[in-house]
C-alpha cells in the first residue's frame, strides 16, 4: 500500500514540501507525531480584566513585567518597552519591525488519499484578530495571550534593532506574529472504499518562520509536552524568538533555498522526529546544507543580539547544551566538530534511525549540523574579536558574501558547498580583522572541520 510523502510530512512535522514536490513512497516503518497533540493548551486573554481607561499609550515608552524562563528558572522581570506599543496594539510604533501580532486563528486542513489520489480542503473556523493591551496594566499572567505576545515582540525587536544598528542601509521588511493559532490536521487514507488509516490532531509544541510570508508562528503547547517535564513555553525563552527572527534576516539577506518550500526552519519539540521510510533512498542537496547553515545563522543571531543571561538555554530539555552556541560539546559529551564519521553520516544515502534519547545528536538533523557550524564560527571569532557586536557584524558580512557567490557555489557538490561556506567565513573574518589567518585560527579550523577532505589540513597555503 502506498502513502504519499505529503501525508507523511503532515503527520510527522509542520515542516514540509509543497504538494507539487512530493512523490509516492512506502508507508514509514516508524512514525513519531512529535508536533501534534489531541490536547493543545489554549491561552486566554486578559483584556476583559482591564478597564482600559484610555485608548492609547501616552508615549512610546513603558515598563512592563514579563514572565520569562531565564537561567533555568521561571522569573518575572521588568523590561523597557521603548517604542513597542502602538496605540493599544502589541507592535512597534510605525510597524517597521512587527506589523501586527495576532490571536484567535483556527483552521482545519482535511487531507484524503483515495487510492493514492490526494485531495485537500481548508476550513477557517475563526479568523485572526490583533492583540492589544490596556495601559492600565503592567503585569500579565504567565498563561495569557498578552504575556506571550509581549515576550515575543520584545525579543524580536531586540534582535532587529541590533541588526539595524549594524546594517543601517539594509531594509528588513516587518514580520507578522501569530500567537498560538489552533491548526488541526485531519488525514484519511482510503483504499478500495475502505478507510485503512486516519489521523486527526492539532499542531503543537513548535515555533517556525514561514519564508515568503514574513511571518513567525508560535503554536500552542500541549498537555503531553508539560508531562514530559517542560514547564516553560517557547515564547518565554528569549532565544527562540530571536532565533526565528534570525531566519527572517537570512531570508532577507540571502534568500531561501533554490527549490523553496512551505513551512520550514522549525524549532521543534525536543527535536525527536523519526522519518525513516521503507526503501527510500536519501539524497542530500545544496538546499539541505543551506537549511543547516540557516539554522546555525539563526542560533548565532540569538547568541549575539541577546544579553548573556537571556541567550542561554539552561533547563530546557534537549536544547540546553545541543543548541548552546558557546558549548563545545553536545549533551552526550561528544564534541561539536565535523569528524569524518559525522561527514559520512550527513551525506549518507540511508536514514539514521531516530533515537529516543534526544541528547544523542543526529547528524541528519539540520539543527544539529547548524549547531556545529555556529559553534565553530563563535570559536573562530573569539580569537579575532572582542565584542558581540563585532562578531555579529562579521556573521552578517559572511552572509552577504555567500549571497554574492551563490550562483557559482550552486555548481558545487553539497559537500564542497559546506566546505567552502566555512572557508568563506574564515576569509571574511580575516578581511574584517587583521587581514590574515593566523596559526591560532588554523588550529581551531582544523579542529572543527577535520572531516572535510583536502581542506584545512595545511591552513596557511589555502588563504
Amino acid at each position: 500500500m502506498k502513502l504519499t510523502s505529503l501525508l507523511i510530512v503532515l503527520l510527522i512535522s509542520s515542516c514540509g514540501k509543497k504538494a507539487n514536490e512530493v512523490d509516492s513512497v512506502q508507508r514509514p516503518k516508524d512514525i513519531s507525531a512529535s508536533h501534534f497533540s489531541q490536547n493543545p493548551i489554549k491561552l486566554k486573554s486578559e483584556k476583559s480584566k482591564s478597564l482600559c481607561s484610555v485608548n492609547e499609550f501616552s508615549d512610546s515608552q513603558r515598563n512592563l513585567n514579563l514572565s520569562l524562563f531565564l537561567r533555568g528558572e521561571e522569573v518575572i522581570e521588568e523590561r523597557y518597552f521603548s517604542g513597542l506599543l502602538d496605540q493599544l496594539f502589541v507592535r512597534d510604533v510605525g510597524a517597521n519591525i512587527i506589523s501586527q501580532s495576532y490571536k484567535g486563528k483556527s483552521t482545519v486542513y482535511k487531507y484524503v488519499s483515495t487510492d493514492d489520489v490526494v485531495t485537500m480542503e481548508t476550513e477557517d473556523l475563526a479568523s485572526s484578530s490583533p492583540i492589544s493591551i490596556c495601559p492600565d496594566q503592567i503585569n500579565f499572567e504567565k498563561g495569557s495571550l498578552e504575556s506571550a505576545a509581549l515576550n515575543i515582540t520584545y525579543y524580536i525587536s531586540k534582535a532587529s534593532r541590533k541588526i539595524i544598528e549594524l546594517l543601517p542601509t539594509v531594509k528588513i521588511p516587518p514580520v507578522t506574529v501569530e500567537v498560538t493559532p489552533l491548526i488541526k490536521k485531519s488525514i484519511s487514507i482510503i483504499v478500495k472504499d475502505q478507510v485503512v488509516w486516519s489521523f486527526e490532531a492539532f499542531e503543537t509544541d513548535n515555533a517556525y518562520y514561514m519564508p515568503g510570508h514574513n511571518s513567525i508562528t508560535f503554536l500552542p503547547h500541549s498537555e503531553e509536552f508539560r508531562k514530559e517535564g517542560m514547564t516553560a513555553s517557547f515564547w518565554e525563552i528569549p532565544m527562540v524568538s530571536a532565533h526565528e527572527y534570525g531566519h527572517h534576516v537570512f531570508e532577507t539577506l540571502h534568500g531561501s533555498s533554490s527549490t523553496g518550500s512551505g513551512l520550514k526552519n522549525c524549532f521543534g519539540k525536543f527535536g525527536m522526529i523519526k522519518t525513516e521510510t521503507e526503501g527510500e533512498k536519501r539524497t542530500v542537496s545544496i538546499d539541505d546544507i543551506l537549511i543547516s547553515l540557516n539554522e546555525g545563522f539563526a542560533d548565532l543571531i540569538s547568541f549575539y543580539t541577546l544579553e548573556n543571561n537571556e541567550r542561554g538555554l539552561k533547563g530546557v530539555p534537549c536544547l540546553q547544551t545541543n543548541r548552546d552556541v558557546g558549548s563545545r560539546n553536545f549533551a552526550d559529551g561528544s564534541p561539536k566538530v565535523f569528524t569524518s564519521i559525522r561527514m559520512s553520516q550527513i551525506f549518507a544515502e540511508k536514514h539514521i534511525p531516530g533515537s529516543e534519547n534526544c541528547d544523542v545528536p543526529n547528524m541528519q538533523n539540520p539543527h544539529i549540523v547548524g549547531a556545529i557550524f555556529a559553534h565553530g564560527v563563535d570559536r573562530l571569532l573569539a580569537i579575532s574579536t572582542d565584542t558581540k557586536d563585532q562578531r555579529l557584524a562579521i556573521v552578517l558580512e559572511w552572509l552577504n558574501e555567500m549571497k554574492k557567490r551563490s550562483v557559482n557555489m550552486l555548481n558545487q557538490t553539497p559537500k564542497e558547498y559546506l566546505r567552502d561556506s566555512f572557508k568563506l567565513f574564515v576569509e571574511t573574518t580575516a578581511s574584517k580583522t587583521d587581514g590574515k589567518v593566523d596559526e591560532a585560527e588554523c588550529v581551531v579550523a582544523r579542529e572543527i572541520y577535520p572531516g572535510i577532505d583536502g581542506y584545512l589540513h595545511d591552513c596557511r597555503p589555502l588563504f
